[in-house]
């Protein structure tokens, strides 16, 4: 669950799955999360931002200000909990681009299935479909919601199995 917030969708999907890792970067969410799943040792809380690289950068925190997180890649993460991802949900405020950067050998690998936001600022909805067909020929990609928010008509949510 990239981008958890609240963990609406780690609540929702945690009966069905073996494992969830909720991957969050603002500390009010993961307080939230931590008390939320406290009782479930299949529910991990991850507190960082995704991207193409590890390292660091300021996101926006929920009072106006920045705040610097640390960044890591999905596919070290993946790394280091030594387990196949099977399916990827991702709203990261505009950097879901990045954060596929960061797990092309995880798409690669697991071919997960995926619903990723494609609606911030700045998303290509057709760039992120080349970029996971260049991991995954197979996938099939369906277009979800719409949008008319920035002025122009865009898709609110990518799937891809």
């Amino acid at each position: 669950d990239c981008g958890a917030a609240e963990g609406i969708f780690a609540l929702l999907t945690r009966p069905a799955a073996r494992h969830v890792y909720c991957i969050e970067p603002l500390p009010e969410f993961q307080r939230s999360l931590q008390l939320t799943f406290r009782q479930d040792p299949a529910v991990s809380v991850v507190p960082v931002a995704l991207g193409d690289a590890p390292g660091e950068t300021s996101i926006p925190d929920n009072q106006g200000g920045q705040l610097r997180v640390p960044v890591d890649t999905l596919d070290a993460l993946r790394a280091r909990w030594n387990t196949p991802i099977h399916y990827l949900k991702g709203d990261l405020e505009g950097q879901e681009m990045a954060a596929l950067r960061g797990a092309r050998h995880t798409i690669a690998e697991c071919k997960p299935k995926i619903a990723f936001a494609c609606y911030h600022q700045g998303q290509d909805v057709e760039e992120m479909m080349a970029f996971l067909r260049e991991f995954n020929p197979q996938y099939h990609f369906r277009l979800k919601g719409f949008s008319w928010c920035l002025g122009v008509r865009q898709p609110m949510l990518l799937h891809a199995w």
